[in-house]
Order: structure tokens, then sequence, then C-alpha cells
């Protein structure tokens, strides 16, 4: 009788079997996917929309526990063969059901089936009965909620991974282009010095403007794929404020109002841009939660200069960043403990307590600290306290200043693979007067530095096209272990030698000539460094009158605990010597012209020099019985002490001169003053 049926009857035939069927009967084509499904079948999946699941991969409709029976049976229909099989699937509205599977090939041709028939027959009632239905569903419900966490954190580790590649392909394009900004940025400035009409001055602002709007462009696109939060760099926090102003008063919502006061004069900081932003969100969410409703933050920004040494700060100049809130506040004792990681007074998935953690972390590698103050039912104030570093306070140094800065007198050994670029920084440090050693990869820089008499400074791209600025590094640590270093790069993620100075690309003329001042010692006002030190130490030896060397060790100690050059106002100790047979010089002129002036003579140098001293200028018929005041001026500069003596025998008389200078710095920068304290002897001989 079958094979008197007609194909259309028999395709009509099957049509009614699947529409009038009781069980969930469905088409799956050849290679798996889901082509239909039964009406019923619908009703008894409790499906919706069919259309979600038609075009799916039949299989992936099943718990991971009953996919390899589905295709297994798969595989048998393949082969021509009845498959068959007891599984568990819930339904698509969470109800737990199990069900008889059997799988037959349809349009069987040459042995290959095109597609499937799946005739699934609910069977529930020989596994559960109704007082067990509710907590399968339950379990379903918890299996189907955990199903989605797992995508979704799939989700996220599959965008995060993209991120990553596109993080790493910006960080490498932005290097090359900041080398192209920093050389226009160069040009620039050479060009300056050429030029003498308004006209081609106002296309170099032009040019100058470009490169700046560049430069904050690539930054901008370095925060978005910055990896590598162990690098720092020279930030004026004012414009970190400033560009997350807007995302801070979407944090915070319409109710809460945010203000932003900045005091004068205030220093940037060297710090992570990533994780100073970072602390900064967190703070301002803390405070947000604080006040739970409508109220105001104000965030502060100020300059704090400590003069006296404490058990959190040592004295120098600070960047204070405050968050103040009219929030709920807080009682002492949970003040007490704020800081410790996972501490928090949030309830239950609402905090980590890691917030403020991270600002005492950051902190304590800014040398710096967090100080709290907070009230029940006032508010809280925490105040973000971060040194900042000599040589990126540029806000205190006037043109003249930076025009005076010592130049010369020392070898640099500069690595950087773009010709233009080290082309460029080539000519800023030669018009210095410094010497120039140029490398293009870490190997020819390492050539040279063991082929050089002597290096004097390090200033190296990190990323080099030809090994790494931290190889360079590595290698000369071994013969120069207390030589200084610069690094810098437009780029991010690559490892910073611990401890070393960062600069980003483009390097600022005045940043970069006071950054390599610091490090070569020029600007010892701020801070005396172990190698300056050391030096000073060796001037002990040469030392012969008694008087002479009590002196020297004041001053030493007054150094060593300032950590410093003192002031005027600080070097009392020093004033019996001075009174006895010294004299204080006030420095002026540039250190290419230097004149000095005394302001503070003992009548024993007066009475050598044959006239009153306050307020004249040494002359060199002066330097004739002093020594050369020029010669003490370039050791001093570089915050060592100067020693001279020198012994005649004329005539049957002997003759002994010997003087020390000590370097003083009133403006916390430059050798302001200089202390000379002197001793002659004349005897027979």
């Amino acid at each position: 009788m079958w094979a008197e049926l007609g194909l259309q009857t028999m395709q009509e035939a099957l049509e009614a079997f699947i529409a009038h069927s009781p069980d969930c009967i469905k088409i799956i084509d050849h290679d798996g996917y889901l082509v239909k499904m039964s009406p019923k079948g619908q009703v008894a999946m409790e499906v919706n929309h069919l259309g979600a699941i038609i075009g799916a991969k039949w299989h992936e409709l099943w718990p991971m526990s009953t996919r390899p029976l589905v295709l297994k049976a798969l595989d048998e229909a393949r082969l021509g063969r009845h498959g068959a099989f007891r599984g568990f699937c819930p339904t698509a509205a969470g109800n737990p059901r199990w069900w008889q599977v059997d799988v037959s090939p349809l349009g069987v041709v040459e042995g290959r089936a095109s597609h499937f028939l799946a005739v699934s027959r609910d069977i529930s009632h020989l596994y559960v009965d109704g007082s067990q239905v509710e907590t399968l569903r339950a379990m379903v419900a918890d299996l189907s909620a955990e199903r989605e966490r797992l995508l979704e954190a799939k989700a996220d580790e599959e965008h995060s991974e993209r991120l990553r590649l596109l993080g790493r392909f910006v960080g490498s394009i932005i290097h090359d282009l900041n080398n192209v900004l920093a050389a226009m940025q160069s040009a620039s400035s050479l060009l300056r010095r050429r030029i003498d009409d308004g006209v081609s001055a106002d296309i170099l602002d032009h040019v100058d403007q470009a490169v700046t709007y560049g430069s904050q462009l690539t930054r901008q696109l370095l925060d978005l794929s910055r990896r590598d939060e162990g690098s720092v760099e020279s930030l004026d926090l004012a414009d970190v404020l400033e560009r997350d102003a807007d995302l801070l008063r979407h944090l915070v919502g319409r109710a809460i109002t945010i203000d932003f006061c900045r005091g004068e004069e205030v220093p940037p900081v060297l710090v992570s841009s990533s994780r100073i932003r970072s602390v900064i969100f967190n703070l301002i969410a803390n405070s947000r939660d604080a006040i739970g409703g409508e109220g105001a933050i104000r965030i502060e920004l100020n300059r704090r200069t400590v003069a006296d040494p404490s058990e959190r700060l040592q004295p120098g100049e600070y960047v204070e960043l405050s968050f103040v809130d009219n929030g709920c506040g807080m009682p002492p004792e949970v003040v007490a403990r704020l800081g410790e990681p996972f501490f928090t007074t949030k309830g239950r998935g609402k905090g980590t307590g890691l917030g403020l953690a991270s600002a005492f972390e950051l902190a304590e590698l800014c040398d710096g600290t967090v100080e709290i103050e907070s009230q029940l039912g006032v508010g809280t104030t925490i105040r973000l306290i971060l040194a900042a570093s000599a040589a990126y306070t540029q806000y205190a140094l006037s043109d003249n200043r930076l025009s005076s800065i010592q130049g010369g007198d020392a070898t640099i050994l500069l690595v950087e693979d773009s010709d233009m670029l080290r082309q460029h920084i080539g000519e800023k440090l030669k018009s210095g007067g410094y010497t120039v050693l140029e490398a293009v990869s870490a190997k020819s820089a390492i050539a040279l530095a063991v082929g050089a008499a002597s290096i004097d400074l390090l200033i190296s791209d990190l990323q080099l096209d030809q090994g790494s600025g931290a190889e360079v590094a590595r290698e000369l640590r071994n013969r120069y272990p207390l030589l200084p270093m610069i690094f810098v790069s437009g780029s991010v993620g690559e490892a910073l030698p611990e401890g070393e100075i960062f600069l980003p690309k483009p390097v600022d003329t005045n940043l970069l000539n006071l950054t390599v001042a610091e490090q070569l010692g020029r600007l010892p006002g701020k801070r005396l460094t172990s190698a300056q030190r050391a030096r000073s130490d060796r001037v002990e030896r040469r030392i012969k009158a008694k008087d002479l060397i009590l002196c020297f060790g004041e001053w030493r100690s007054l150094c060593n605990d300032l950590g410093r050059l003192p002031s005027q106002g600080e070097f009392t100790s020093l004033k019996p010597y001075i009174e006895r047979s010294g004299y204080v010089v006030e420095v002026g002129g540039t250190t290419a012209v230097p004149v000095f002036k005394f302001s503070a003579a003992s009548e024993a140098v007066e009475t050598k020099l044959g006239r009153p001293l306050l307020g004249t200028y040494i002359t060199a018929r002066d330097e004739e019985s002093l020594g050369s005041m020029t010669d003490a001026l370039q050791r001093c500069l570089k915050g060592i002490a100067y020693h001279d003596y020198l012994a005649l025998n004329a005539r049957g008389v002997s003759t002994t001169f010997e003087r020390i200078m000590f370097p003083l710095s009133d403006d916390g920068w430059f050798v302001t003053h200089i202390v000379g304290v002197t001793k002659f002897s004349e005897g027979k001989g």
C-alpha cells in the first residue's frame, strides 16, 4: 500500500502527522540545525517565540550533560540508522522535563540523509512525582542563572582580550606618532632661534599649538589603552581632574554637586595615570555612597610645604588632593580601620574595601600619606598627599632661572632609534654645552659606554627597535653603579627600571633641561643624592686645618638632616666660623658670567682685602687673595663642597692658604649663596 502512495501524498501524510502528534516533532537538517518544530511540540517545550530557536544548533538547546547523547543519535541517523536516547532538558520556561527521543533519517539519497526526523516524548512521570517538581524547577533556575553567568563571563573575557589587543595596537602606533610630534616640537624650537620676524613666530606658534593638541589626543588614547599601572609620568592633577570632570559628575548623579577648587602654584607629581585616576574615582564613589541622596562634594587641589620631619612626611614639597563630602560621616573606630584591605562599612555586595586601600598604597609609592577626618552626621574629608618631584615644578622657575642652569662639563649617552628625534634632542643637549654620545640600539649604546672615558648621564627611549632602554640600564649599572638615568617613551607597557625618571614624549624643552640639570646634580637645592654626599665626603680627607674640618662636619650634618642644601636661615651652626674668618657671597648673573656680592664678611677677611665688604661685589683683585670664586661655583652648583689649599715658601717666609666653600639655597632650587671659610698662616721658613 505504501508503495502505491505518491511522493506528494507521503509529504501530506508527514505534515498531518507532525501537526496532530502530541509529541514534540522536529525536522533537523544534515548539519544539525533545527529547521521546523510541530505546533504541539512548541506547546510542550513552552516556546513563546519559535523564531528564537529556528536555525539554532539542535544539540546546543540541550543541557551540557545531555549533549553527547544528542550528537551520538544524530551520528547514527547520518549513517542511515535509527538513533535513540533518554535525556533531561528543561522547557523554555524553565520547567524540568525528561524526554524519550527518537531520531530517524529523512530523504535518503545515495546513502546520505538530507534531513532527520526527531520525535521527543515527555516521560517526566517516570522520573518524578508532583512533589518534586518545585524542587527541580528551582534547580533548573539555578542552573540557568549559572549558565547565564558563565556566558557573560566568557563574553567579558573575550571583550577584555579584544581591548588588550587593541591597546597593544594603539600603543605601538602612538609610540611612532609621539616620535613625530616630538621631532616637530624640537624643530620648532630650533627654528625659533634662527628667526627674528613676527610672521614666522606666529606660524611657529600655530605649529606648537597643533603639537600640543596632538599630544593631548595621544595621551587620551594612552589613558584608554594603558596596561602597565607601574609606569609613572609627570602629571598635573588639575589637568586630570578637568579631563575627567564630566565622568565624575555622571558617576555621582544629578542629586550631588561637585565643585573643584585649585590653589596657586600646585606642582605636578610623578605618578601612574591609571592608578591616580582609579583612586580618584574610588574616593568620589565612596563620597557618593556616604551621601546617599542630595548633597555636595568638593575636590580641592593645593600645594603643601613641609618644613619639619614627621612620622609620615619628610621635609619637602607635596601636592594635597582633598575630597570633602557632607555625607553621613564615620565614628573614630571606623576611621581607625580605613585603609585595611577588604574592610568596608557598606553592605554585602556593595563594596570590597579596596578603594581606600588603593589610595594608601598609592600614597606610599609616592612618598606621601593619606589623612582622614570624619564626624558622624557632618561628613568626611580625605586628603591624598603625594610628593612633588624636583624636576617637574616648572611653575616655580622664571625664564631667567631656566637660562642660568649650568650646562657643559658632562658626557651624556643618548639612545634613540628615531634618527629625526635623536638629532633634535642631541642638538638641544649640545647647545647646553654637553658632550653627547648618540646610539640607535641597546647594543651600540653598550659599546659606546664601554669605549667612553666616562658617562655622566644616560637618556634612553624605553622602546627600541633593537633591544630596550631597560637592557641598556642593566649593563651600564654594572660599570657605573651611581649613574643617573632618564627614560622617555611615547608608548605604554614598557617596564620602567625601578626608581628611575620617566618623561612622556613629546618632551618639553624646559622640562628636559630641568631634568638633565637635576640628574647631574645641578639643581641641588631640592635634594642631595647619595653620590653628591659621597663626593663631598671625599673633600674632608683633604682638609688640613682643624677649624675647617669642624666647620665641614657642621655643614655635612645639616645637609644630612635636611636631605637638601640648607638655606641661610638654617646654617646657624656655621656662624661662629664665619665670624672668625669667613664670608658669605650672593650668587648672581648666570653660570657663564656669574657675579658675586658680599652679604656677610668677618673682620679678618675685611682686613685681608683692606676695605669694608658688605654689599660690595667681588673683584678680580679680591680673587687673588681669596681664590677663584668661579672655580668654587662650578663645584658648588653640583651640591658639593669645594676645597683648595696653597703652601708657599718665598724668601724664608712660609705662607699657607686653605679655603672651604659650602653652597646654600634660599629658594630650594639653585645655589643662591656660597659660604667661604678661610685659614691664613705666615711664619719663618
